[in-house]
C-alpha cells in the first residue's frame, strides 16, 4: 500500500467528471425540485403545487436562465465532493481487500467505508453545499456569486445543516453499495465473467441504486434543504406573520429589552392566550393575559391623558433605575446572548456599510448614534470599531455613567480615531439630534417604550439628524401577532405588521431585514431592520458581508 495510489486517483477523477456532467445536465430540474422542497415549509401559503409551477414562474418572469443560478458553485462542490468521496472510498476499499485477503468486500464493511469517506467529504465541502442551496433557492434573478453568498454569512451559518449532511452520508453509501452489489451479481451471472458492464447497463444500475438511496433518505434531504434555503424576499415576512397568527398562544418569555429606550427586563416565562387574527385593527394582550381589541383601546388606557402618559414614561425609566449596570443586568440575566447578538448585528451592519459606504474604513469619517445605549454594550463591542465618532443616548443615569467608564480611552482596543463623543441623558421621546450629524442611527431594544405617536415623532425628528445617504438600524423583539404589553416595565412588543404600519407613518422604507439567530428558544424572536428615508431598492432578508473581529465581552 506504500506510495501513490494511481488507481484510486483514476477512480476519483472519473467519478468526479461523471458527477460534473450529470449535475450540469439535470441542474434546471434540480433547481425546481430544491425551490419546491424549500417552499413547502410554508404549507398554508404555498406558491408551488408541483415542480411545473416553479418552471412556469421562471418562464413567466423571463428568468429561464435563472434555473441555472448557482450552477458553478454546485459543480465545484460536486466535483470536489465526488473526487474526495471516490478517492477515499476506492483507497480504503483497496486497503481493506489487500489486508483482509478477501476477493470482495462485504456489505457491512462497504457501508462503513462509504460512510467514513462521505463524512470526510461533508466536513470539507459543507460551506459550498450551503452556498449552492441558498443560490438555488434565491428568488429568480437575485442569486449572488459564491464569494458574496459565503461572505454574507458567519462561518457558523455557512455550516448550516452539517449534522443532517453527515447523516446523509448514508445516501451515497447506500447508492454505492447497491450499485456494487448489483454489478457483482450481474457479472457473476454472465457467461465468461466479463470484467465490465456496458454503458447502458451501468446507467440503469446507477439509476436504480440512486433511486433506492433517495427514497430511503428523502425526509432528511428535505430537512436539509429547508435549513439551508435562502429566505424569500418581501413575502417571507408576510408568510411568517400570517402563519404565526394561527398559533393560539404566545410565549410571554424573557423580553430582552436593553434599557428604557434600550435596556432589558427580568426573566419571566408565561403562557397566555392570544387572538388568532391580525389586521390593521391590531389586537393584542398584556402580560397578565388581558386581551385588547386593538392598539387604540390599549393606548387610551395606558397614555390616554397627559398624566397617564407621564406615568407611562416615568414607570419605564423607574424600572431600569433598579437594574444593575452590567451586561447581565441589562440583558435580564441573559448575559450569554451578548456574543451572538453582537455577531449578528456586526454581520448585518457589514452588509449595509458595503451598500451605503463602500469606501468606509479609508477616508470616510463616519458618525453613529446609539439610542438606548445603556452601559455602552453595543457601542463598545461593535459601533466604535466601525465609526469614528459615536454618540450615546440613554435616559437611565447610572447606565450612562457606566457607559462613560466602559468607553474611556484606556478601556478601548481601538485607535484614537474612534471614540465615544457625546453622552446624552435624555429619553427618546424628548431627543432631537443635531441636523445632518449621523451616518447611522442605531436603535436596539428600546423603541418598545415609546407610544405610537411618540414613535412616529421620534423618527420624523431623527430623520433630520441623518446625513444624505444615512439610514436607521432598528433591532427589536417581535410579537407573534398583534402586540404584547408588558405591565411591569411599560414596554410594547410589536409584530412585523404593526411595525410596517408605523414605518409607513414615519415615511420610512424597509431596505433590508434579517432575523437574529442563536438565541434561546424561550425568548421572543428578534429582527433587524435597515430603514431609509427614500424608496428602498430592495426589501428582504439579508446576509452579512463578512465577520471581522469577534466582539470582546464587557466584563
Amino acid at each position: 500500500m506504500g506510495g501513490f495510489d494511481m488507481e484510486s486517483l483514476v477512480d476519483a477523477t472519473a467519478g468526479a467528471i461523471g458527477s460534473l456532467a450529470s449535475t450540469t445536465i439535470l441542474y434546471p430540474l434540480d433547481t425546481c425540485k430544491t425551490k419546491y422542497q424549500a417552499e413547502l415549509r410554508s404549507p398554508n401559503l404555498r406558491k408551488y403545487r408541483n415542480l411545473s409551477d416553479v418552471l412556469w414562474e421562471a418562464i413567466s418572469k423571463r428568468q429561464v436562465l435563472s434555473l441555472f443560478q448557482g450552477l458553478g458553485t454546485k459543480n465545484l462542490q460536486s466535483f470536489i465532493s465526488s473526487f474526495i468521496y471516490f478517492y477515499g472510498y476506492s483507497f480504503f476499499r483497496k486497503m481493506y481487500i489487500e489486508r483482509s485477503g478477501y476477493r470482495s468486500i462485504g456489505t457491512k464493511a462497504n457501508l462503513f467505508i462509504a460512510a467514513v469517506a462521505g463524512a470526510c467529504t461533508v466536513a470539507i465541502t459543507q460551506p459550498l453545499d450551503t452556498a449552492a442551496s441558498r443560490m438555488q433557492t434565491s428568488d429568480f434573478g437575485k442569486s449572488k456569486g459564491l464569494w458574496k453568498t459565503l461572505s454574507e454569512e458567519t462561518w457558523e451559518e455557512a455550516f448550516d445543516g452539517l449534522g443532517i449532511s453527515i447523516l446523509l452520508t448514508i445516501n451515497p453509501a447506500i447508492q454505492y453499495t447497491a450499485f456494487d452489489q448489483l454489478k457483482q451479481r450481474l457479472l457473476d451471472g454472465q457467461q465468461g465473467n466479463p470484467q465490465s458492464l456496458s454503458a447502458l447497463t451501468a446507467f440503469l444500475l446507477g439509476a436504480a441504486s440512486k433511486c433506492a438511496a433517495t427514497c430511503l433518505t428523502y425526509p432528511a434531504i428535505r430537512c436539509k434543504v429547508m435549513i439551508q434555503a435562502a429566505e424569500s424576499e418581501e413575502d417571507t415576512y408576510e408568510e411568517s406573520e400570517s402563519r404565526k397568527t394561527s398559533d393560539h398562544s404566545i410565549n410571554l418569555c424573557v423580553k430582552l429589552n436593553p434599557n428604557f429606550a434600550a435596556t432589558h427586563q427580568a426573566c419571566r416565562v408565561r403562557k397566555v392566550t392570544a387572538s388568532s387574527r391580525i389586521d390593521m385593527e391590531i389586537s393584542g394582550l398584556d402580560s397578565n393575559g388581558r386581551q385588547f381589541k386593538n392598539a387604540d383601546e390599549m393606548w387610551r388606557e395606558e397614555v390616554g391623558d397627559s398624566q397617564k402618559k407621564l406615568n407611562w414614561y416615568r414607570n419605564g425609566v423607574g424600572y431600569w433605575q433598579g437594574v444593575e449596570a452590567s451586561v447581565d443586568g441589562v440583558l435580564g440575566g441573559y448575559g450569554h446572548v451578548n456574543e451572538p447578538d453582537i455577531n449578528s448585528s456586526e454581520a448585518f451592519l457589514n452588509t449595509l456599510l458595503a451598500d451605503f459606504f463602500p469606501d468606509s474604513g479609508t477616508n470616510q469619517h463616519l458618525v453613529a448614534l446609539d439610542c438606548g445605549s445603556g452601559i455602552g454594550r453595543v457601542t463598545k463591542n461593535l459601533l466604535i470599531r466601525y465609526f469614528n465618532e459615536v454618540d450615546l443616548l440613554e435616559p437611565v443615569s447610572h447606565f450612562l455613567e457606566a457607559a462613560r467608564e466602559n468607553l474611556a480611552a484606556e478601556n478601548l482596543l481601538v485607535s484614537e480615531d474612534h471614540k465615544a463623543v457625546n453622552f446624552y441623558c435624555t429619553p427618546l421621546q424628548e431627543f432631537t439630534p443635531d441636523a445632518g450629524r449621523y451616518d447611522v442611527i442605531w436603535i436596539q431594544w428600546c423603541i418598545g417604550h415609546l407610544a405610537d405617536d411618540d414613535f412616529v415623532s421620534f423618527f420624523k425628528r431623527a430623520k433630520g439628524g441623518l446625513k444624505p445617504g444615512g439610514f436607521f438600524i432598528l433591532k427589536e423583539n417581535l410579537a407573534r401577532s398583534g402586540f404584547v404589553l408588558d405591565n411591569e416595565d411599560k414596554s410594547l412588543t410589536r409584530s412585523h405588521t404593526y411595525f410596517k404600519e408605523l414605518f409607513n407613518r414615519c415615511g420610512l422604507g424597509i431596505y433590508r431585514m434579517k432575523d437574529q439567530k442563536g438565541f434561546p428558544n424561550e425568548l421572543f424572536p428578534v429582527r433587524m431592520y435597515a430603514l431609509t428615508t427614500e424608496t428602498p431598492k430592495r426589501v428582504g432578508p439579508s446576509k452579512p458581508k463578512r465577520q471581522l473581529n469577534r466582539p470582546a465581552i464587557i466584563k
